[in-house]
């Protein structure tokens, strides 16, 4: 994924198909972690991380200050918010 977003960052290669060829790790990626939940806990926290990440790759496609904006906001909900989700969830009260 990281070497697909760097080639169209640089315009070695056109960056549409480089975004499309950054999903398809993602799809099998989350495709094998699909098959490892058992909980009705672990499906939303797949689905959340689903749309928040495949919102990078969709960000990836805009204008460059709007591509930031976009990935700060993301990375915002993904690293802070799902953590805290998650620390709410499992700390023992």
């Amino acid at each position: 994924m990281l070497l697909a977003g760097y080639l169209g960052e640089i315009q070695v290669l056109p960056r549409r198909l480089m975004a499309l060829a950054g999903f398809l790790p993602f799809g099998l990626l989350f495709a094998t972690l699909y098959t490892m939940i058992s909980t009705p806990f672990s499906m939303g926290i797949w689905w959340v991380y689903v749309v928040i990440w495949s919102g990078y790759g969709l960000a990836y496609l805009g204008k460059e200050s709007l591509k930031n904006k976009l990935m700060n906001g993301l990375d915002c909900i993904a690293k802070a918010m799902v953590a805290i989700a998650l620390s709410i969830h499992f700390w023992p009260v």
